[in-house]
């Protein structure tokens, strides 16, 4: 809202002690989406980035933008912005994740990061807490993979409630879920087709140098099932923090349970699945 001259100076002063160090430059934390909601907000973007561009000839400049917001598409198409952070916020359900964020052309890509903040833990009883902590974040996380969010930064690092970390730093089991999700599905591709056809079950499919990987959980609304699954002899069933569960077994098949707590099957056969 000030004068360029009020702000420029020490911008571009903060810019050349640190672009030796940084590469992306984002306006505001990712939780402000200030310049989201101003009226003035295309003019203000470009006579920041000309300012910008005094410093450095190719800055890659981006904001924290509210995809359920108004004016989230809008900003995202900015022509001077090189990336958005998709913030999507805590009230959202694991569906209205996929919803938003599928709303946002290129969403999760190199210039559209998502960013994920940890359920929070309300319940009195803290293991129920927290399992209900880790079915929504990885809930979450995989419908935002099938809206097509390839990079997903989780926030915060630290705190007793939502953080990866407590604040002994030790890792809590959101790190553990969150450690899992990168270990089986960072850089995989997602199959269009699901696994189990049921309208009562999620089963997408991710494919990675050969390998795939299946998680499975009941939707919303509906009842707990046992599945009897062909996925070969050696497969394995991992609950969301990456234990192996041990499950009943009839040669190549599995009998799974599809709750509402995600779990991933690893180790399949190719010539099954």
């Amino acid at each position: 809202a000030l004068p360029t001259e009020a702000w420029e100076p020490e911008l571009l002063d903060l810019m050349r002690r640190y672009q030796g160090h940084l590469s992306r430059w984002q306006l505001g934390e990712d939780g402000d989406f200030t310049l989201q909601a101003r009226p003035d907000r295309d003019a203000l973007l470009t006579r920041v980035a000309d300012a910008v561009a005094k410093v450095t000839r190719y800055p890659i400049l981006g904001v924290g933008v509210d995809p359920t917001a108004p004016g989230a598409a809008e900003t995202t198409a900015h022509s001077r912005l090189q990336f958005v952070s998709l913030v999507l916020p805590r009230s959202l359900t694991p569906v209205q994740v996929e919803q938003a964020l599928a709303a946002i052309p290129g969403a999760g890509g190199a210039s559209r990061p998502v960013t994920y903040a940890i359920p929070e833990i309300f319940q009195v009883e803290r293991y129920q807490g927290m399992r209900e902590q880790i079915v929504q974040l990885v809930q979450s996380a995989l419908h935002a993979r099938r809206a097509g969010a390839r990079e997903t930064v989780f926030l915060p690092l630290a705190g007793v409630q939502t953080g990866l970390f407590d604040l002994g730093a030790d890792p809590t089991p959101a790190y553990f879920a969150v450690r899992t999700l990168n270990l089986l599905l960072s850089g995989s591709r997602l199959d269009p087709r699901s696994f189990v056809h049921d309208p009562a079950v999620e089963s997408p499919v991710f494919e990675r140098a050969g390998d795939r990987v299946i998680a499975l959980w009941r939707r919303p609304g509906a009842r707990a099932q046992e599945l009897s699954l062909p996925i070969g002899e050696q497969a394995r069933v991992l609950d969301p923090t990456g234990r192996v569960l041990d499950v009943p077994r009839s040669d190549i098949e599995r009998r799974i349970e599809a709750s509402d707590t995600p779990v991933y099957l690893v180790d399949l056969d190719r010539g099954l699945v």
